[in-house]
């Protein structure tokens, strides 16, 4: 477990979620070898019997599909609500 700690390298300020996530990053991407799309908008997971298979992606204003080979993750970042809508 040791070779996980969350450890800053001397001379760097990355503290906090900032080194969480590129433990993770690192984790999967490196490690793991998993494909990680960045600045995708998803616009629909495509199913079966209830079974997620995949899902429809938007990259720089091209809609392609991605197909999961054990899962799907679905993470999400920058949610912009209007004020209105939140009251």
């Amino acid at each position: 477990i040791d070779k996980w700690r969350f450890r800053t390298p001397k001379g760097q300020k990355t503290r906090g979620g900032d080194m969480l996530f590129n433990n993770y990053r690192y984790a999967v991407e490196t490690v793991r070898k998993i494909p990680v799309v960045y600045n995708a908008r998803g616009l629909e997971l495509i199913t079966r019997n209830d079974e997620v298979l995949g899902a429809w992606i938007e990259i720089d204003g091209k809609k392609e599909a991605v197909k999961a080979k054990k899962a799907v993750v679905l993470a999400t970042g920058g949610l912009r609500i209007r004020r209105q809508d939140a009251l």
